[in-house]
């Protein structure tokens, strides 16, 4: 995600989806994701996610 917007293609090469996505922004206390500035997925970490 960068800027409130969802790379589509980035999250289904690495072999998620939209609900997966929306299960974990809810998990971290995100509801909306114009509210996230940038999140990204790293190997042994899980979900990155930089509020705006």
């Amino acid at each position: 995600m960068i800027d409130g917007e969802v790379l589509r293609d980035n999250l289904h090469e690495l072999g998620f989806n939209q609900q997966w996505l929306d299960n974990q922004l809810t998990t971290n206390g995100y509801d909306n994701v114009k509210r996230i500035l940038y999140a990204d997925w790293r190997e042994n970490e899980g979900i990155h996610i930089s509020p705006k």
